[in-house]
């Protein structure tokens, strides 16, 4: 056993080193590579003329071969992984299927925290620069999907990726981030907690050597992977020109079904979701409609994630049963209760303060990801 883990452990070091063979070796050359040696190693091994003497492979693609076993230190993978840091190549059984089933996809890519799983899973996207609306509907999607067994997969960026992520880990749930930077690092750098949190309960996943920094030309890229390790894609909030019709397209490309979220006439930021509804996507009336797809049989895992029950005294429960995700008036909140302010007040309080009811401009509505059992 200890003999197969280390020999396990030379080749990783030598995948990792061809993997940061920069900048002209990549997935076609190192593939030519190993299918002409055997293995990374022996490409390691294998002297500049036989190197050029491999089909497809050319000069500058050898030289920088050469070069980089001049400076590159073999023991950088042991470093690495001692930070929780895994190589995953597509020889491996961890490779996840759904991605080797795909055209185009890596042959190797590093990952922290937990491995994507084969189980149900939905990608949630949007836009960056999304309203309240489009946050909290993420949120709220990605929590009901999460306590039901499905794995939430998103790109870890603003707006909507970080609410699905965090919606998912709110849950108590699975869920899956892909970067467009090396594993190691932060991007954007104020997601650091969600990043820290994915880490520890979720799991990152990126196809580009540790320290490459996040370049634009990476996101496109990362996209293919999104909407590969997904079953369903669901778009929540997008405009026109979105980064999320380049993750449609993959995905229609992968032969997965599209979901969109309907937005109001003439909101700039849902105006991408309509014209995705009119071309034929899926409208997303509730998460209900993803899991009648995901689990055809009804044998969704509801509520086995979720392991919170909260108690709420008796004004509570009465104040919350009326409350939805869209905000409410005081002067509402009475009339659909037929309680006094005096208890409505300290009753909403209480509900704020446990996380299950926020105020927006003098109005209550629930957090949609708080999902919890009441008593």
């Amino acid at each position: 056993m200890a003999e197969t883990k280390t020999r396990k452990e030379e080749a990783l070091q030598y995948e990792h080193w061809l993997m940061n063979v920069r900048p002209c070796v990549g997935v076609r050359a190192r593939r030519l590579l190993r299918s002409h040696f055997g293995s990374a190693a022996d490409v390691y091994r294998a002297s500049f003329r036989q190197l050029c003497a491999v089909e497809g492979v050319s000069e500058a693609q050898a030289h920088a071969v050469c070069e980089s076993k001049k400076a590159w230190d073999l023991d950088a993978y042991f470093a690495l992984a001692e930070t929780g840091v895994r190589l995953v190549t597509e020889q491996m059984r961890e490779y996840p299927k759904r991605l080797s089933e795909q055209k185009g996809m890596p042959d190797v890519f590093y990952s922290a925290g937990r491995m994507p799983e084969e189980g149900p899973s939905a990608a949630i996207i949007g836009s960056r620069e999304c309203t309240a609306y489009g946050e909290e509907m993420a949120r709220w999607i990605s929590a009901e999907l999460a306590v039901r067994g499905v794995q939430i997969i998103s790109g870890m960026a603003r707006g909507i990726d970080g609410a699905a992520h965090a919606g998912a880990l709110a849950a108590g749930g699975r869920t899956i981030g892909i970067l467009g930077c090396g594993i190691d690092i932060c991007y954007p750098r104020e997601h650091i907690q969600l990043y820290l949190n994915m880490r520890e309960r979720g799991g990152l996943l990126s196809e580009y050597p540790p320290t490459t920094p996040a370049r634009g030309r990476h996101f496109p890229a990362r996209n293919r992977l999104i909407s590969a390790l997904a079953d369903v894609v669901i778009v929540v909030e997008t405009r026109l020109r979105g980064g999320s019709f380049i993750t449609v397209d993959f995905a229609l490309e992968q032969g997965k079904e599209v979901y969109a979220v309907p937005g109001r006439i003439g909101d700039v930021c849902s105006s991408g979701c309509n014209r995705l509804i009119s071309q034929g996507a899926w409208l997303l009336e509730s998460p209900e409609t993803v899991v009648e797809r995901l689990f055809p049989g009804g044998k969704e895992s509801v509520n086995l994630l979720c392991e919170t029950q909260i108690s709420l005294a008796t004004d509570e429960k009465l104040v919350y049963s009326c409350l939805d995700l869209c905000p409410a008036g005081l002067e509402d909140i009475l009339l659909r209760t037929e309680l006094t302010a005096a208890k409505a007040l300290p009753a909403l309080l209480a509900l704020e303060l446990k996380g299950l009811v926020k105020e927006t401009a003098k109005q209550y509505c629930r957090v949609a990801a708080a999902v919890c059992e009441l008593k």
